[in-house]
Protein backbone atom coordinates (compact mmCIF):
# COMPACT_ATOMS: atom_id res chain seq x y z
CA UNK A 1 0.00 0.00 0.00
CA UNK A 2 1.17 3.26 -0.98
CA UNK A 3 2.28 5.86 1.94
CA UNK A 4 1.74 9.30 1.19
CA UNK A 5 1.94 12.64 3.53
CA UNK A 6 0.24 15.69 3.35
CA UNK A 7 0.66 19.18 4.35
CA UNK A 8 -1.67 21.77 5.75
CA UNK A 9 0.90 25.09 5.27
CA UNK A 10 -0.66 27.74 7.68
CA UNK A 11 0.85 31.06 7.70
CA UNK A 12 -0.39 34.93 9.33
CA UNK A 13 -0.74 37.76 7.54
CA UNK A 14 -2.48 40.79 9.66
CA UNK A 15 -3.53 38.63 12.13
CA UNK A 16 -5.64 36.33 9.89
CA UNK A 17 -4.85 33.27 9.64
CA UNK A 18 -4.50 31.57 6.15
CA UNK A 19 -3.73 28.17 4.83
CA UNK A 20 -2.51 27.29 0.98
CA UNK A 21 -4.35 25.27 -1.24
CA UNK A 22 -2.76 24.22 -4.86
CA UNK A 23 -4.74 22.80 -7.91
CA UNK A 24 -3.92 20.06 -10.03
CA UNK A 25 -3.00 21.19 -13.82
CA UNK A 26 -4.23 19.54 -16.43
CA UNK A 27 -0.89 17.60 -16.80
CA UNK A 28 -1.69 15.27 -13.87
CA UNK A 29 -3.88 13.12 -12.93
CA UNK A 30 -7.06 14.72 -10.88
CA UNK A 31 -6.97 17.42 -13.29
CA UNK A 32 -8.75 20.76 -11.20
CA UNK A 33 -8.65 19.42 -8.09
CA UNK A 34 -8.16 21.47 -4.84
CA UNK A 35 -5.77 20.25 -2.37
CA UNK A 36 -3.00 20.92 -0.13
CA UNK A 37 0.50 19.65 -0.45
CA UNK A 38 1.14 15.81 -0.20
CA UNK A 39 3.22 13.07 -1.97
CA UNK A 40 4.67 9.64 -1.90
CA UNK A 41 6.94 8.49 1.12
CA UNK A 42 10.03 7.93 -0.57
CA UNK A 43 12.25 4.32 -0.04
CA UNK A 44 13.78 4.40 3.75
CA UNK A 45 12.59 8.22 4.43
CA UNK A 46 10.09 9.45 7.29
CA UNK A 47 6.60 10.60 7.38
CA UNK A 48 8.56 14.22 8.42
CA UNK A 49 11.48 13.63 5.56
CA UNK A 50 9.10 13.04 3.08
CA UNK A 51 6.99 15.81 3.93
CA UNK A 52 9.81 18.58 4.33
CA UNK A 53 10.69 17.45 0.75
CA UNK A 54 7.32 16.71 -1.11
CA UNK A 55 6.81 20.24 0.29
CA UNK A 56 9.63 21.70 -1.10
CA UNK A 57 8.94 19.73 -4.28
CA UNK A 58 5.46 21.16 -5.01
CA UNK A 59 5.33 24.86 -3.70
CA UNK A 60 9.37 25.60 -3.11
CA UNK A 61 8.76 26.69 0.73
CA UNK A 62 9.96 25.86 3.80
CA UNK A 63 8.30 24.51 6.07
CA UNK A 64 8.61 23.42 10.01
CA UNK A 65 6.18 20.46 11.17
CA UNK A 66 4.16 21.14 14.15
CA UNK A 67 2.15 17.70 14.46
CA UNK A 68 0.12 15.27 12.73
CA UNK A 69 -3.45 16.46 11.91
CA UNK A 70 -5.29 12.89 10.84
CA UNK A 71 -4.74 9.96 8.32
CA UNK A 72 -7.14 7.62 6.20
CA UNK A 73 -6.89 5.67 3.88
CA UNK A 74 -7.95 5.46 0.07
CA UNK A 75 -9.60 1.80 -0.48
CA UNK A 76 -9.86 1.00 -4.33
CA UNK A 77 -12.27 -2.29 -5.05
CA UNK A 78 -11.62 -2.41 -8.36
CA UNK A 79 -7.47 -2.10 -8.18
CA UNK A 80 -6.12 -2.74 -4.69
CA UNK A 81 -2.92 -1.60 -5.47
CA UNK A 82 -4.07 1.51 -5.71
CA UNK A 83 -4.63 1.23 -2.19
CA UNK A 84 -3.15 4.14 -0.14
CA UNK A 85 -2.44 5.71 3.60
CA UNK A 86 -1.74 9.73 3.78
CA UNK A 87 -0.83 10.86 7.23
CA UNK A 88 -1.32 14.88 7.37
CA UNK A 89 0.63 17.52 9.32
CA UNK A 90 0.37 20.76 10.17
CA UNK A 91 2.82 22.83 9.48
CA UNK A 92 4.19 26.53 9.53
CA UNK A 93 6.12 28.67 7.02
CA UNK A 94 9.92 29.28 8.26
CA UNK A 95 10.12 32.53 6.32
CA UNK A 96 6.66 34.08 6.13
CA UNK A 97 7.85 36.10 3.24
CA UNK A 98 8.93 32.86 0.78
CA UNK A 99 7.04 32.87 -2.35
CA UNK A 100 5.27 30.15 -3.25
CA UNK A 101 6.52 28.49 -7.10
CA UNK A 102 4.86 25.80 -8.75
CA UNK A 103 5.95 22.99 -10.94
CA UNK A 104 3.54 23.35 -13.65
CA UNK A 105 3.19 19.88 -14.11
CA UNK A 106 1.44 19.05 -10.89
CA UNK A 107 0.07 22.14 -10.00
CA UNK A 108 -1.05 25.31 -12.07
CA UNK A 109 -2.85 27.44 -9.31
CA UNK A 110 -2.01 28.15 -5.48
CA UNK A 111 -4.81 30.11 -3.15
CA UNK A 112 -4.26 30.96 0.60
CA UNK A 113 -7.70 30.57 2.15
CA UNK A 114 -9.14 31.78 5.75
CA UNK A 115 -12.10 29.87 4.88
CA UNK A 116 -12.20 26.67 3.47
CA UNK A 117 -15.75 27.45 1.76
CA UNK A 118 -14.09 30.33 -0.49
CA UNK A 119 -13.54 26.92 -3.02
CA UNK A 120 -14.52 23.35 -4.07
CA UNK A 121 -12.19 20.82 -1.99
CA UNK A 122 -12.73 17.03 -1.56
CA UNK A 123 -14.32 16.13 1.26
CA UNK A 124 -11.42 14.39 3.04
CA UNK A 125 -9.28 17.62 1.75
CA UNK A 126 -11.83 19.78 3.39
CA UNK A 127 -11.76 18.03 6.74
CA UNK A 128 -8.47 18.54 7.23
CA UNK A 129 -8.04 21.81 6.55
CA UNK A 130 -11.18 23.25 8.31
CA UNK A 131 -9.90 21.02 11.73
CA UNK A 132 -5.97 22.61 11.14
CA UNK A 133 -7.70 26.03 10.98
CA UNK A 134 -9.53 25.34 14.16
CA UNK A 135 -6.49 23.94 15.79
CA UNK A 136 -4.19 26.88 15.00
CA UNK A 137 -6.66 29.74 15.75
CA UNK A 138 -7.09 28.21 18.75
CA UNK A 139 -3.47 27.09 19.24
CA UNK A 140 -3.39 24.03 21.16
CA UNK A 141 -0.49 22.20 21.41
CA UNK A 142 -2.00 18.44 21.04
CA UNK A 143 -4.64 17.99 18.67
CA UNK A 144 -7.55 15.81 19.85
CA UNK A 145 -6.88 12.43 20.01
CA UNK A 146 -7.69 10.03 17.17
CA UNK A 147 -10.20 7.45 17.34
CA UNK A 148 -7.64 5.21 15.97
CA UNK A 149 -10.15 3.80 13.81
CA UNK A 150 -8.78 5.18 10.20
CA UNK A 151 -11.53 6.48 7.84
CA UNK A 152 -12.39 3.89 5.21
CA UNK A 153 -12.79 5.84 2.51
CA UNK A 154 -14.27 4.10 -1.12
CA UNK A 155 -13.48 3.42 -4.67
CA UNK A 156 -16.29 6.41 -5.37
CA UNK A 157 -13.56 9.11 -3.42
CA UNK A 158 -12.28 11.81 -5.35
CA UNK A 159 -8.60 10.37 -5.09
CA UNK A 160 -9.63 7.61 -7.23
CA UNK A 161 -11.32 8.68 -9.99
Amino acid sequence: MAEIVGGVIIREVNGEIETLTIRRSRFSTFSGENEFPRGHVDGKETYKQALIREVKEETNLDVEILHKLDEYTYVNKKDPSKNAHQVNFLCKMIDPNQKVKLRIEEHDVFRWIKDVNEIVLPDEIRKTLMNALIDYKNKTEDYPKLDHKEKIITENNWFFK
